[in-house]
């Protein structure tokens, strides 16, 4: 920041000094400050040209205008000139002077247009008349006045400033303190500052002069102009020094310097005292420890972080015990917070006058209502589960899940007629609270301490059987482990496995046995029909070999093995009617489609084979009768296979009013047909195929008859493929076990190798790759449908009488039906 020195400030004032009286005089009317001096000046002019037209007109008026040209020559603010006598004679006028003169008659002289009369004998003979220039800017009064002004200011200026300067040079606090004294300043690492008792910089060492990184003199300055900033708001050190006459030491304070970099100092300030002890000013002592105090400051940010990060990792490990012990979906504690939870109270067991109770409760029925209603309805039970046993069990205990829909309450201290009581009101609140939409109940079991189990697991295990006891006397119900439901449960177990073991099988959707009742049945109606159904599952297998998965062979061939079931409601006149069929016959002939998916969805809930009978005449360009009927690749998979076999065998039959068409032509016919009703890859793989069935004669040796046997045998391996797909290893070695048995009474050797190396396979793939055992099954399956399809071929054979069919009673069921 620019300052003037104090000789400098001196010289103004004494310049305001003298010009003052100039100024206070103009303001007076002493000087004139208008344009009088002006008109006086052209006046005078004007009385000079009127004495001179005064003297030419007495001689008369030959010189005159040689006379005025020359005088307005001579001043050029003169523009115009007219003399007129007192009768109105002109004796002279400038051009164009009448146009641009404005003063009247009787109106006084202005500064541009002067009117001076000649007189003669006393009396106005005459007048001359003038316009003058306007005058300049500068010419006017007040201008020239104030230039007067500025000249002088100047001057004074100058002078004084020089002179104040030269003299009070000595004055100077620099110049009156010695060198020697300075340079000892100088050379003190930390800035010293000497102020006046009013706070004003006398003498600044160089120290303290690069603090402030500022080339402006700083003698003459108050201290405190400068932005320091105290800590804690406090007052300046030497403010204290000089107003309190007090010393100051260890002050902390900040200054921003002129490169707005900010210094940190410590500084300490004493006063100093004259002749008279009277304090003259203090001295200032300051010591920069910017470096210090931005080391401290990052000390400061680390110590901070290292604390945020200490209490971030105290916080997180509190989330991760949290969340470790916390069941994700419900929010409750798990199984592990769960027995944390238990030991801690079984610990404490013996200082409790009652004991503590275990209540193990689940969700009825709670497969069911996923497999319905699917895995998202599910957990917004589960939760809402939860919340209700929070609600219900509150302060009383301890809630965890368990484990699937499984939980746990556990309360020390609790009698067990309380524990009855509060299974009882979850019972009752779930059965409330989740009555909507899903009918949602709860089966709970109770057990206590005081029952005599030896550790938790025991008590839990009490807990159990006492649930599963709940569970078997209806669902929906609370119960108290006692020693008679500990006998039941285990009892219970052993039936449930033994009739799980027996009739597993039965959750499998297709039965050997309906398959071949219902075919049998179809052998009873129409033969033709039933053979032409075997060749259609026999090429349906050929062609889905490769394409569908092995354990869906066995669907694929029930499904071509039944496509034609519901011609069994057709009447006779029509099924065997030698010829064509008319128009009517026609529309009763098409409603077996309808009618064999009634009797197979009765048989046996099944949708890939009713999928079959449903879609297996839609075309695959979409050009169907029903537009809602699937087209292209929508159409399932074996309904189009089922398609090709069907016609295929249809075009190469032999009928009673026509002869079957070649092999060739029925390919012909196919390859037309590719793209517009069947699907143009599976003809090209069907052509590609083997047609037809025959029976490979190496699995039957040592075979003499194919009789009932063969019904165990397919029996068995439907066993063997539920267990494939459930992936259930235990059961799968059971079933083949089974199945090997059956093959062995049949003596069926070769049959039984292969059966002994699926479960080779099986017992090292038990938690492998479960698809490494399908070429393998594929064998298995294709051996069995070769000695079942024999079998049925025995059957048809065979005249039926429906009294003395094995499956009489499910025949009678299906024709009474039809």
């Amino acid at each position: 920041m620019f300052r003037i020195k104090v000789t400098y400030k001196m010289a103004l004032v004494l310049v305001a000094l003298s010009v003052g009286p100039l100024l206070v005089a103009a303001l007076l009317g002493f000087i004139p400050l208008n344009d009088d001096v002006l008109l006086s000046e052209r006046q005078k002019t004007m009385e000079q040209l009127s004495v001179s037209c005064t003297q030419l007109l007495e001689g008369g008026t030959a010189r005159l205008d040689a006379k005025i040209r020359t005088f307005l020559e001579a001043n050029p603010t003169l523009k115009k000139v007219r003399i007129t006598r007192f009768d109105g004679l002109q004796f002279y006028a400038s051009p164009d002077f009448d146009s641009e003169w404005k003063l009247g008659p009787e109106a006084p002289s202005t500064l541009n247009e002067i009117r001076t009369p000649i007189l003669r004998q006393g009396k106005v003979w005459a007048a001359v008349e003038t316009i003058f220039e306007p005058p300049k800017w500068y010419d006017r009064g007040l201008v020239r006045f104030l230039g007067m002004v500025g000249v002088i200011t100047v001057m004074n200026a100058l002078s004084f400033g020089m002179f104040l300067n030269r003299s009070l040079s000595v004055l100077e606090p620099n110049s009156a303190v010695p060198r020697r004294v300075r340079n000892t300043l100088d050379t003190i690492v930390g800035g010293v500052v000497v102020l006046d008792a009013k706070g004003r910089i006398m003498m600044a060492n160089e120290s303290f002069t690069r603090s402030l990184a500022s080339e402006e003199k700083l003698t003459g300055r108050r201290l405190s102009d400068y932005p320091w900033r105290m800590a804690d708001d406090a007052k300046a050190p030497w403010d204290i020094a000089i107003h309190d006459n007090l010393r100051c030491e260890g002050a902390k304070v900040f200054l921003r310097n002129a490169q707005g970099i900010e210094r940190c100092f410590v500084v300490n300030a004493t006063t100093v005292q004259d002749a008279q002890d009277r304090m003259a000013g203090c001295m200032v002592s300051f010591e920069d420890i910017s470096i210090l105090e931005e080391q401290r400051k990052d000390l400061v940010l680390a110590m901070t972080e290292l604390a945020s990060s200490k209490e971030e990792v105290r916080q997180q490990n509190i989330r991760l015990q949290e969340l470790a012990s916390r069941d994700a979906l419900t929010g409750a504690y798990n199984r592990r917070a769960l027995y944390n939870q238990m030991d801690s109270m079984w610990s404490s067991l013996n200082e409790q006058p009652a004991g503590l109770i275990a209540i193990l409760m689940d969700i009825d029925y709670f497969k069911k209502l996923n497999d319905k209603h699917g895995h998202a309805a599910g957990d917004a039970v589960l939760k809402d589960f939860t919340k209700i046993l929070q609600t219900v069990v509150g302060e009383r205990g301890f809630v965890a899940r368990y484990g699937g829909e499984e939980f746990c309450v556990v309360a020390e201290n609790t009698r067990i007629e309380v524990g009855m009581q509060i299974a009882e009101e979850i019972r009752a609140a779930v059965q409330k609270e989740l009555s909507v939409p899903y009918s949602v109940t709860t089966s709970c079991g109770v057990s206590s301490s005081l029952f005599g189990p030896d550790s938790t697991a025991k008590l839990i295990e009490q807990a159990d059987k006492a649930l599963y006891a709940a569970k078997q006397s209806g669902r929906n119900r609370v119960k108290e482990w006692s020693l008679e439901i500990d006998g039941l449960e285990e009892k219970n177990k052993q039936q449930a496995m033994a009739i799980q073991d027996l009739t597993i099988i039965d959750r499998h959707p297709i039965s050997y046995h309906a398959v071949l009742s219902l075919h049998a049945a179809l052998v009873y109606r129409h033969a033709d029909t039933a053979f032409h159904s075997q060749r259609v599952a026999e090429i349906a297998v050929t062609i889905g070999r490769g394409i569908v998965p092995a354990n869906e062979l066995y669907t694929l061939e029930i499904a071509g093995l039944l496509h034609d079931i519901g011609k069994i409601g057709v009447p006779d006149a029509i099924l065997t009617k030698p010829g064509s069929l008319t128009e009517d016959e026609w529309k009763q002939m098409e409603a077996h489609g309808p009618m064999g998916i009634s009797i197979i969805e009765t048989a046996f809930e099944c949708k890939p084979v009713s999928d079959v009978m449903r879609y297996h005449h839609c075309r695959y360009d979409g050009k169907n009768a029903d537009p809602t009927w699937p087209s292209g690749k929508d159409i399932p998979i074996a309904a189009r296979i089922v398609s090709i076999a069907d016609a295929y065998d249809a075009m190469v039959s032999d009928r009673c009013y026509r002869k079957g068409r070649s092999h060739e032509e029925a390919i012909a016919e196919l390859k037309r047909c590719s793209g517009a009703q069947f699907d143009p890859d599976l003809v090209d793989k069907f052509i590609q195929s083997k047609v037809g069935w025959r029976l490979d004669s190496r699995y039957l040796l040592g075979v003499s008859d194919i009789d009932s046997n063969v019904i165990n045998i397919g029996y068995n391996l439907e066993r063997v493929i539920h267990s494939f797909e459930i992936r259930d290893p235990n059961s799968m070695k059971l079933r083949l076990g089974i199945l090997r048995a059956s093959v062995v009474q049949a003596d069926m050797p070769h049959i039984a190798f292969i059966v002994d190396e699926l479960a080779k396979d099986s017992e090292r793939n038990t938690i492998g790759d479960w698809g490494s055992l399908l070429p393998i099954l594929q064998d298995l399956i294709d051996v069995c449908a070769t000695l079942q399809r024999a079998h049925l071929r025995q059957v048809g054979a065979k005249p039926i009488n429906i009294d003395d069919c094995a499956s009489q009673e499910f025949l009678r069921d299906f024709i009474g039906k039809t």
